[in-house]
């Protein structure tokens, strides 16, 4: 359910998808409003074409992207057909990453919304450490003692952090970091920071990351947050630095990235598509750019025909390319489009149980994060005072109405970017939330003044006040009673 605040895309390619598209998010639609449980059949091949009126050959096509996704996967037997899954956090992780490479201006854009869900999840991680918890962080810490050179080291560096975010008990915390993580390693691999130039300061972060593991466990908030930070200024001189030989090996990122625990080894389909996307990035290709037949791809990667059809699966499944047949035709770029991604990233959260209070620490830690970026964006203040008649007209509403016009403020503080799609998965899962929530009560009146003060601290170009300003929003933006109330 992305948040409509943005202009119409156009091109035919862009907004019609091809009938197997289409058919795979039917299908997922059916598995995320609960038609099937996990371990269910939604049906043979044989009935699944009757139900989705499609041939054989459009229907295996959807298959092949629904499989990818991780959300079900055909199955032989008596008890086969296609069975719904629980989708891997690796994989719903790898294609949001994927999804962000085009929407993500910078890496500096990367580092700062990855350095707020750490902090985030080490916060969390203080307050809801518990007894169950200590003897997995105290094999971690004996574990990085035993360590003896630098891939052991960063394994559990890696590890540490994944505790400390498990810790959080926040499922979308997890997704965020580790497609932050991979898509930060990628940028960095990819402008030249091979896997020496990742190596020797991945290293020394990981020893940080141990000074976390002993705050956190004894809730030192002020050493864990110092911890983070010089981690952070580490990852901010490795991407500052003056870019090098940009590696030819797909397999030598891949791993760089497996031994620090932000993705498995990819399929080799899943690394033609990365090369694609890659392409397409740094040389900033845009909708309509022939990217190559079949057959050029094929002789360009190396690989057979099958392989190639399979990656341009997966790049047509992110909605950011189109294969056009017929002379003069190819696979041609595509205005990026969010809404996919965004329905299979709300998917697996909904799987993992993610709750109203997991969305709300998030939908917090993005108003922040947006109101310090427009403070240091020119534009941004005029974006947000396009917002300020809409938000003034709002007398009365229910609650699920102030959130959405909450996520409209970021979304549009943001300017879109990572931020503006990680608000377009909270919109999806607020959008098909708990009605029972929803009518729990009604916003009374709004505070406009409030957001006209943010708009202010923007236009200032002081991103201290505006994250002050945003503070003072998210605790009296209106006030609410229950639809029982006089």
């Amino acid at each position: 359910m992305a948040l409509d605040l943005d202009p119409p895309r156009s091109g035919s390619a862009a907004s019609e998808p091809k009938l197997a598209q289409r058919v795979a998010a039917e299908i997922e639609r059916d598995i995320a409003d609960g038609v099937r449980q996990v371990g269910e059949s939604l049906g043979t091949e044989h009935d699944l074409v009757a139900r989705y009126g499609v041939s054989r050959s459009v229907l295996r096509e959807a298959l092949t992207l629904v499989t990818w996704s991780g959300l079900a996967e055909m199955r032989r037997g008596k008890t086969g057909g296609l069975v719904v899954t629980t989708p891997s956090e690796a994989t719903t992780a790898w294609g949001l990453h994927s999804y962000l490479d085009f929407v993500v201006a910078d890496i500096s854009e990367l580092l700062a919304l990855r350095r707020d869900v750490e902090e985030l999840a080490v916060t969390l991680a203080i307050q809801r450490l518990s007894a169950a918890d200590l003897p997995a962080f105290q094999a971690l810490d004996e574990a990085y003692d035993r360590a003896s050179d630098t891939p052991s080291k960063l394994g559990v560096g890696s590890a540490i952090l994944h505790q400390i975010t498990a810790t959080s008990r926040n499922p979308m915390l997890s997704l965020l970091l580790s497609a932050l993580s991979g898509l930060m390693v990628e940028r960095m691999s990819r402008r030249g920071s091979g896997p020496g130039g990742l190596m020797a300061p991945a290293e020394a972060i990981s020893a940080l990351r141990l000074d976390v593991l002993h705050a956190v466990m004894g809730a030192a908030s002020g050493r864990a947050f110092a911890a983070c930070a010089q981690a952070f200024d580490s990852f901010a001189e490795m991407a500052a630095a003056p870019p090098g030989p940009v590696p030819t090996s797909s397999e030598e990122l891949a791993g760089v990235m497996q031994i620090i625990g932000v993705g498995g080894a990819p399929k080799l389909a899943e690394k033609v598509a990365q090369r694609i996307r890659a392409r397409m990035v740094s040389e900033g290709l845009g909708a309509g750019a022939h990217l190559g037949s079949e057959v050029e791809l094929m002789t360009a990667h190396g690989v057979s025909r099958g392989v190639v059809r399979e990656a341009i699966r997966i790049l047509e499944r992110l909605s950011v390319v189109t294969m056009v047949r017929g002379k003069g035709g190819g696979l041609r770029a595509l205005a990026p489009d969010s809404r996919p991604i965004v329905r299979r990233t709300a998917a697996f959260l909904r799987a993992k149980g993610v709750r109203q209070h997991h969305l709300e620490e998030v939908a917090t830690m993005l108003g922040l994060a947006a109101a310090e970026k427009a403070a240091r964006d020119p534009a941004a203040a005029n974006r947000v005072a396009t917002l300020l008649p809409r938000i003034a007209a709002m007398k009365s509403g229910s609650l699920k109405d102030l959130a959405f016009a909450y996520f409209g403020l970021v979304k549009t503080l943001s300017g879109g970017g990572a931020i503006g799609v990680v608000i377009d998965i909270l919109a999806e899962l607020y959008g098909a939330g708990d009605e029972a929530w929803a009518g729990r009560g009604v916003v009374k009146s709004v505070a406009p003044e409030r957001v006209a003060e943010l708009a202010e601290a923007v236009r200032a170009g002081h991103p201290a006040l505006a994250r002050r300003r945003m503070v003072m929003i998210q605790r009296s933006g209106a006030v609410v009673r229950s639809p029982a109330a006089p």
